[in-house]
C-alpha cells in the first residue's frame, strides 16, 4: 500500500526512519525503518536533513515485512514519479471515500439514549431544568423494561428518586366518580405522555383521571403549617 509520510530520523550508519502522516492509514504514526540501500537516490537530501539544512523532508513510499517489522522498500520524492500499480490503490480508496460521502446519511429516529435535554427543549418547549431532569429519567429507566407506567412510579418511590427528578415528578391527584386521591411518583399531563411513549409504556386502563399535580420541588417549598 502507497502510503506518504516524514522522514523522522536519519542516522550516518545508513538507517532511519519515516512515520505516515495520514490518520486512514494503517499505519499511522508508527516508525517504519529504512535503509539508505533502498532509498540510495535521496542519499544526499537525508545528509542535509541530518545536518539541519533541510528542516522537514517527505516521501511517498511503499513497504515490506521485514525481519524486525515493516521497512521501506522504495521512495518517490515526486507524485508523478510512482509507478502506476501503486497509485490504483489510492485512486480506488478515493473513488470509495467519494461515493460514501455522496450518500445521504440514515436519519435515526431518536430513541431514549439519543434524547438530550437540548433536543427535548426545543422539541416540546420545556424549560432547561424540566428538560434536563426528563433526559436524565429517559436514559436512567431506558434498561429497566418496565411495561406499566406504575411500575416506573413505584421505582421511582421505592427507591426515593424524587430528589433526582423533582421539577417532573410529584404527586398526581386522581379523581374517580366523586373519589379522589394522591398518587405518589406521578407526572403531569404532557411529560407523562412523552415518557410513555418513549419508553414504550402504558397505564393499567382506569378510567380515574388526573386533576392536579404538586411537584415534588414545588412541595419542598410550600411554608410548614403551624396550628
Amino acid at each position: 500500500m502507497l502510503e506518504f509520510g516524514k522522514v523522522v530520523k536519519y542516522l550516518d550508519n545508513g538507517f532511519g526512519f519515516i512515520k505516515p502522516i495520514s490518520p486512514d492509514s494503517a499505519l499511522y504514526k508508527k516508525e517504519i525503518f529504512f535503509h539508505i540501500k533502498a532509498v540510495k537516490k535521496f542519499e544526499g537530501d537525508l545528509v542535509k536533513f541530518t545536518d539541519g539544512a533541510i528542516k522537514d523532508l517527505y516521501f511517498w513510499f511503499i513497504c515490506k515485512d521485514g525481519k524486525k517489522g515493516k521497512e521501506v522498500l522504495e521512495f518517490w520524492a515526486d507524485a508523478k514519479d510512482i509507478p502506476q500499480e501503486h497509485t490504483l490503490s489510492i485512486l480506488e480508496k478515493y473513488a470509495d471515500n467519494l461515493i460514501a460521502i455522496s450518500k445521504p446519511p440514515v436519519e435515526e429516529l431518536p430513541t431514549a439514549d439519543t434524547l438530550s435535554a437540548k433536543s427535548l427543549a426545543s422539541k416540546y418547549s420545556f424549560t432547561p431544568v424540566q428538560s434536563e431532569e426528563l433526559s436524565q429519567l429517559l436514559n436512567d429507566m431506558s434498561e429497566k423494561e418496565f411495561r406499566l407506567s406504575s411500575e416506573l412510579s413505584k421505582y421511582i418511590t421505592s427507591n426515593k428518586l424524587g430528589d433526582q427528578y423533582p421539577n417532573i415528578a410529584g404527586i398526581v391527584t386522581m379523581a374517580n366518580d366523586d373519589n379522589e386521591w394522591d398518587f405518589d411518583g406521578g407526572f403531569p399531563k404532557g411529560i407523562y405522555r412523552i415518557i410513555c411513549q418513549e419508553l414504550g409504556l402504558r397505564d393499567k386502563g382506569t378510567s380515574a383521571r388526573a386533576i392536579k399535580f404538586t411537584s415534588y420541588q414545588d412541595q419542598k417549598n410550600q411554608p410548614d403549617i403551624i396550628f
